[in-house]
């Protein structure tokens, strides 16, 4: 009996097969294979954190005592590094005007005093009598200078009053006119200063034959004293803008007395170009310099930009936990500081919290 030819295999039975014996094996090579893959190129997963953009801000305070003057400054208006934030009046003009009425009267003692050894020091006498009358006017100019200063204030308020149309024009040209008239004799005064200091350095003294004139000398020297330091605290200080930014906080207004040390306005930087994060624990690996960052904003559509660590902290610090996307029932929670680099093209104010990853590759 001949044999009969072997009965063929469907397809659709071969694939079963196939199916049952060996797609299983190979799904799992390749999942063993894609395990070893990730585990060698992400065994280490990436590290989180909160940081906020970093704020500069400057304190402009009273390097002296003294009346803050002309302060024209408003709150969240831009200045600029240098800017003439107000003016430190040091001293009280009444009380510069008391304290040069005292020196002129403690001149003209002097001026009397020599009267006893002018036959004996004529010469002397001359020169010290040309002192005490440069002297004279430096007084008389630094009390019309506190005058002037005066009717200054009182001509601008007149001038805006009179804008306002309260005052008269016959009072507010009044004001002008003794303003006008302060500064002519001023400039005149100062000619006269001037005359009076060549006159002095092309007077020669003779040699003295005793020390008779000693004690006049003294007196004379602690008199110029006097007025340097009247004229040194007559002279208001600038205060001026260390930095550009915008006025946040306004501590005092025009016409209240500091102490030396004492804040005047707070001005701050409307750009920055660092971020501060806190690393929570535990850390799954130490951030180094250069490590890139994934920093992410909390607005809306999230944005996201690329950056690096800059700096890492040398120990772990406090930060509080309201920076946290989920604030923590305790206030307070250590992390490790790290600074970070401003991503390009993402927009963030100064101050503005976002959230950081740090990946270790």
């Amino acid at each position: 009996m001949d044999s009969l030819p072997p009965i063929p295999t469907p397809v659709s039975q071969r694939w079963r097969e196939f199916r049952i014996r060996v797609l299983p094996l190979l799904f799992f090579v390749l999942i063993a294979f894609g395990a070893t893959i990730l585990w060698k190129e992400v065994a280490v997963p990436p590290m989180t954190g909160v940081g906020f953009v970093e704020t500069n801000s400057a304190i402009v305070s009273a390097p002296l005592p003294g009346f803050v003057a002309q302060l024209n400054i408003k709150r969240f208006q831009q200045v600029k590094a240098g800017d003439q934030i107000c003016q430190l009046v040091l001293q009280d003009p009444k009380v510069l005007e008391s304290e040069l009425a005292v020196v002129r009267a403690e001149i003209e003692l002097v001026r009397i005093g020599m009267a006893p050894i002018v036959n004996l020091e004529r010469a002397q006498l001359d020169y010290y009598k040309l002192r005490l009358d440069l002297m004279k006017e430096r007084a008389d100019q630094a009390t019309q200078v506190i005058s002037l200063r005066q009717e200054e204030d009182n001509f601008k308020r007149a001038q805006e009053l009179f804008k306002e149309h309260i005052i008269a024009e016959n009072v507010y040209e009044n004001s002008k006119t003794k303003v006008e008239l302060l500064q002519t004799s001023i400039n005149e005064r100062s000619n006269l200063l001037e005359r009076l200091q060549g006159d002095l350095k092309k007077f020669e003294l003779p040699e003295f034959g005793h020390q008779s004139n000693n004690p006049i000398q003294a007196s004379i020297a602690v008199e110029e004293a006097k007025l340097r330091r009247i004229e040194a605290a007559q002279s208001p200080r600038a205060l001026l803008a260390p930095i550009d930014g915008m006025v946040s906080f306004v501590y005092r207004n025009s016409g209240e007395s500091l102490v030396a040390g004492e804040p005047v306005i707070m001005i701050s930087a409307v750009q920055t170009e660092q971020i501060v994060a806190y690393v929570r624990q535990p850390l799954v690996f130490q951030p180094k310099i250069g490590m890139g960052v994934h920093v992410r904003s909390r607005t809306p559509h999230r944005e996201t930009g690329a950056a690096t660590v800059v700096q890492v902290g040398a120990q772990m610090e406090p930060y509080n936990t309201a920076m946290l996307p989920i604030p923590a029932t305790h206030p307070i929670e250590w992390g490790l500081p790290v600074l970070v680099s401003l991503p390009q093209g993402l927009r963030l104010v100064p101050g503005e919290l976002v959230d950081i990853v740090i990946d270790p590759k």
